[in-house]
């Protein structure tokens, strides 16, 4: 059964969201999403069954087509996820129930959501509840149907061509037919003959069959096409003529009753990948008409021998029953004109160049109170709304096909929001004007998942990423130009990318000229990059190496982070062995190294030097937050470690415990951002599937999210809102929240403390080293009588940021030399060692 925890209700996260992009609905199936009556649209996505809801339908419409111009914004329209029901395989194939038949309540909406593993699962998508569910199935199901007499009735079909049915009121009564050993690809009830059902075959072959709640007759076979059936749809309007008009008629008279009828028989199409539309009579054993697809309307493309590329979806309008609406191979949507069978006449839908179709689309649904409203689905991650009565577009939603990774803003252009996806794909979402609200992908040469994404500091528009199969690019969002991709890369996962100053050993000439370099990690190692060059990558560890020589183990730690300082003036390199080495640029001189964590270090964040609250230089900017493989986020204050660095000294600052220690998630720590806006204010997330909003200062949890249903992989605060922090997760969405909605006072574990360690780089006779320990401040009052948060998980995935270790920073082993303890002036206690 699916699994009732994972469950994101709708009177709770999802309610408030202020943006919301979701995950691709389900490809190669007629049954990918579906809408009813009152604007509730479901979509199949993964192992999830994502419940929205759309608002202002008919507004937005009519506002769209006045102005000519579709748009995301929400001005015009918007939608609310309702839910996110989590199932264990899966979802391939959904549907909605037919409201007008469950009058007895009218608030009820149900979904059925069937997997690969074979089951069925029954939902009450307003209440998140599973009615009922089976496994009868032993493979793939590839359709369903509601059954438009019974409202607790439903048809299913599978891979292997079986088809069960399901009343789930009458203690899950379940009987499974198999009529045709061949894949089942569609299926659909008749408005008119509540009984009769018309099922598509792989083969190409229609079945009509009556069905009951325990018994399925076959009554006609159809062998019209000789390719997969796509799509079903029956008229809706009764009879088996078409609404033939003379022309000056057809011009005046446009009232669908008038048209000559004959109850006979019932008119339905169908679409195959043969590129065909057919149209059939129920009491006719030949097809009526044909149509076949132009192929010089939309976007040309090279001929695909691929007929899994190839793609028909149909929808008969409720208020136009002489027309049909159908898509073709390029994405664009046609209207049909069925007056006029014999001239193939069709209208082709207008749309912006923002909210249209390039790829095939998999099916549409329709939405509103007359149906007008139609939902398609496409390869192009889009999801576009069309009012069929006007033949327009009027709303595009872009939807992702793989984990959420990264998500970068940059104050040079604070509107513009870079997206790192799964999908082997860059999104760039401009939030600054609403003419303009939306997202852009970039693909061209990128062969594998996107993992992180990086704004140049100074030039507009350039972007770097790093994807999984280690590569390392840059490209100009502004141009058509393709990606520059670096000569040197990584082998295997690129975790982590900034930009910074140039690096070089002391006493080498630095011939590059460019004021930034990009610094890249993976495979345990950092390399930096010398943009628009063909020159190699640095190894950085052989810089570190030539200023600072071995360290006391003579090797390097495994590199699993890099950030550079706001003012990049300093360095954080981050380690596998729980450490954090603090370095100055050129020469990359060893300043300090903080020892508080023992597990992988997975993200660093530098507090801004300014924000945008406080005219002055922040008393935070000296902050470092750090998170890692345990749940625990601990702060520092690098104020010492500045010292250091203006007074030129030799010694090496040991920090080992930290200013705050934030003890509020239970899992590992995958991302941290700190708020421009307000400062102290950091909001860091992890796997647990939460964020939470610190006041560093206070040591106080502001808020705390929820929204999500997987672990989440990045986080960004918006740089034009205070009150607005953007989240990406494995759950293949972006939310965008406001932290006022989701206030908190958690009880937890703060500390605040301080202790460090100076080291003289100077080395004594025998090889020993001058340590000193200063007592800075010490108080370890635990505020709150919360006990710590649960080890974090050492699950693995596709976003794993490195091996975790369990090993431990000890000095047991360390010898006492001398134990006169002495206060100075200052206050200061200073310990030999």
């Amino acid at each position: 059964m699916a699994d009732g925890n994972d469950v994101v209700y709708a009177d709770q996260p999802c309610k408030v969201l202020e943006s919301l992009l979701p995950p691709s609905p389900t490809w190669y199936t007629s049954y990918g999403c579906d809408g009813n009556e009152i604007g509730v649209f479901v979509c199949a996505s993964r192992n999830h069954l994502n419940v929205f809801k759309v608002n202002n339908l008919t507004t937005a419409a009519e506002q769209a087509v006045d102005s000519g111009v579709a748009s995301m914004s929400n001005e015009l329209i918007s939608y609310n996820l309702l839910a996110s029901l989590s199932h264990i395989e899966k979802v391939h194939v959904t549907a909605l129930g037919p409201r007008h038949r469950i009058a007895k309540d009218d608030d009820l909406v149900l979904a059925v959501a069937c997997c690969d593993d074979g089951t069925v699962h029954l939902w009450d998508v307003f209440s998140q509840k599973e009615i009922q569910y089976h496994d009868k199935h032993k493979s793939k199901v590839t359709a369903a149907a509601w059954s438009l007499s019974e409202p607790d009735f439903v048809i299913t079909g599978d891979e292997r061509g079986f088809i069960a049915l399901f009343k789930f009121d009458t203690n899950c009564s379940l009987k499974l037919h198999h009529p045709e050993k061949c894949q089942v690809s569609c299926m659909t009830f008749s408005p008119h003959n509540l009984d009769l059902l018309a099922v598509g075959y792989k083969s190409g072959n229609i079945i009509l069959m009556n069905v009951s709640t325990t018994s399925l007759t076959v009554v006609k076979k159809f062998p019209g096409h000789h390719d997969d059936i796509t799509s079903l749809v029956w008229c809706p309007q009764p009879g088996e003529q078409f609404c033939a008009q003379k022309p000056n008629e057809a011009e005046t008279d446009t009232n669908t009753e008038s048209c000559p009828t004959t109850e006979t028989g019932h008119l339905f199409a169908s679409g195959s990948k043969d590129q065909k539309i057919c149209v059939w009579s129920t009491k006719k054993d030949y097809c009526l008409t044909s149509m076949s697809l132009p192929n010089n309307v939309g976007m040309k493309r090279e001929k695909s021998s691929e007929t899994m590329r190839l793609w028909v979806a149909l929808h008969w309008p409720r208020k136009h029953p002489h027309t049909l609406v159908s898509s073709v191979y390029s994405g664009v949507m046609l209207k049909w004109d069925l007056s006029y069978p014999g001239k193939k006449k069709f209208v082709i839908f207008s749309a912006a160049s923002n909210c249209s179709h390039n790829r095939i689309v998999f099916n549409i649904a329709s939405l509103g109170l007359d149906h007008n409203i139609l939902l398609t689905n496409s390869q192009d991650r889009n999801m576009i709304l069309w009012d069929v009565d006007k033949c327009k577009s009027i709303h595009v939603v872009s939807t992702f096909g793989g984990f959420v990774y990264d998500v970068h803003a940059v104050p040079l252009d604070p509107g513009r929001i870079a997206l790192g996806i799964g999908d082997n794909t860059i999104r760039i979402w401009n939030r600054t004007k609403d003419s303009n609200r939306f997202l852009v992908q970039i693909w061209q040469k990128i062969k594998s998942k996107v993992t992180v994404v990086r704004w140049h500091p100074t030039y507009e528009g350039l972007l770097a990423y790093g994807t999984d199969d280690g590569r390392v690019a840059t490209v100009e969002v502004n141009s058509h130009k393709p990606p520059s991709i670096c000569p040197s890369y990584h082998s295997k996962t690129v975790y982590c990318l900034d930009w910074g100053k140039p690096t070089y050993k002391a006493g080498s000439t630095n011939t590059n000229r460019s004021l930034y370099n990009l610094y890249s990690q993976g495979e345990n190692t950092i390399l930096q990059h010398y943009i628009n060059s063909s020159e190699p990558a640095t190894n950085v560890n052989h810089i570190i190496l030539h200023t600072n020589g071995k360290n006391d183990s003579g090797t390097f730690p495994n590199r699993t982070e890099i950030r550079w300082s706001p003012d990049f003036s300093l360095v954080a390199i981050g380690n596998i062995d729980g450490s954090v080495e603090i370095f100055l640029p050129p020469h990359l001189q060893l300043l300090c190294t903080i020892n508080i964590f023992s597990k992988i270090i997975n993200c660093i964040s530098w507090h801004p030097l300014y924000t945008t609250s406080y005219n002055m230089m922040s008393t935070c900017s000296n902050w470092l937050a750090i998170g890692s493989n345990d749940s625990v986020v601990h702060v520092v204050d690098l104020t010492i470690v500045i010292k250091e660095k203006v007074s030129d000294s030799n010694e090496i600052v040991i920090i080992t415990e930290s200013l705050r220690s934030l003890e509020g998630h239970s899992k590992r720590i995958t991302g941290l951002c700190w708020s421009t806006h307000n400062e102290g204010h950091l909001v860091t997330i992890s796997y647990d599937k939460t964020a939470v909003v610190w006041d560093v200062k206070k040591g106080e949890a502001l808020a705390h999210y929820r929204g999500h249903s997987g672990r989440l992989m990045c986080v960004s605060w918006s740089l034009t809102d205070p009150n607005l922090i953007y989240t990406g997760s494995d759950d293949c969405f972006l939310h965008g929240w406001r932290m006022s909605a989701h206030h908190c006072q958690p009880k937890l574990n703060i500390k605040k403390s301080v202790k460090v360690k100076k080291r003289s780089t100077a080395k004594k006779a025998g090889g020993s080293v001058a340590t000193a320990v200063t007592t800075l401040e010490k108080n370890k009052e635990l505020v709150g009588n919360k006990e710590r948060s649960s080890s974090p998980s050492t699950e693995l995935s596709d976003v794993q940021l490195g091996i975790e270790t369990g090993d431990s920073i000890s000095s047991s082993n360390k010898t006492v030399l001398a134990t006169e303890a002495s206060q100075n002036h200052d206050g200061m206690i200073i310990l030999f060692f």
